[in-house]
């Protein structure tokens, strides 16, 4: 919610003319929020919770977009020696664990996204429709995952495969994934994404008032009596 209200005023950063002075603000200030967190981890806890502990990653998704636009007009030329970069990050993204994942962490995704763009076979990857679907979804499920955890635990929770923790979690996680992409499946259709179009109030309000209005042809008169 942060990034939304402020997003106007980070996108000031664009009206730096110059390509390299523009990307070398922005990459000088990723840098800097990382080092800056590390270092000040412990400090007051409601700073913790602003945006200032996680600018970096949204100014790479600004880093890259201006990539994508400026550097490559929105066709990237693709390569496989990019795959190999993507295979070397993409991995490592979900093994950091440290402090000092704050700065180097954005560099990871920036090479990981780039390398998904420009790669052979990771753009395929990507590109796949079952991917970019639930990749349309995800603000959906990063709604919804954390308060359907009890939700599902309250009735999931009986069932067992084995004797031991993983093949529990592993079953336990299995039947939550299966239920979180239902569940966002049917909220992305008929919530997120009619809404996404500007006049959708509009569309709302004419499609209830169908829903109250006789059908062509048939007017009042012509209607069979009501019996009480």
């Amino acid at each position: 919610m942060q990034f939304y209200c402020l997003a106007p005023a980070l996108a000031v950063v664009f009206r730096i003319r110059s390509r390299v002075a523009r990307m070398a603000t922005l990459a000088g200030i990723i840098l800097l929020a990382g080092i800056v967190q590390t270092l000040y981890w412990d400090g007051p806890a409601r700073v913790r919770l602003t945006i200032l502990y996680a600018i970096q990653f949204f100014l790479t998704g600004f880093l890259l977009a201006d990539i994508y636009v400026v550097d490559w007009n929105e066709r990237p030329a693709v390569h496989w020696r990019w795959d190999l970069v993507s295979l070397l990050c993409w991995p490592l993204l979900f093994v950091q664990g440290n402090r000092g994942v704050w700065v180097y962490l954005p560099i990871l995704i920036l090479a990981g996204c780039i390398g998904a763009f420009k790669g052979v076979v990771f753009n395929g990857l990507f590109r796949n429709q079952i991917i970019t679907t639930i990749g349309g979804m995800c603000y959906t499920i990063y709604l919804l995952h954390y308060q359907l955890i009890p939700a599902v635990l309250r009735f999931s929770k009986a069932f067992h495969v084995g004797n031991g923790f993983d093949a529990y979690f592993a079953l336990q996680f299995l039947m939550y994934v299966l239920i979180l992409l239902l569940v966002s499946c049917l909220y992305f259709t008929f919530v997120e994404r009619p809404c996404m179009a500007r006049d959708w109030p509009r569309r709302a309000f004419h499609r209830i008032a169908g829903l109250t209005r006789p059908k062509a042809g048939v007017s009042s008169a012509d209607a069979p009596p009501t019996r009480l």
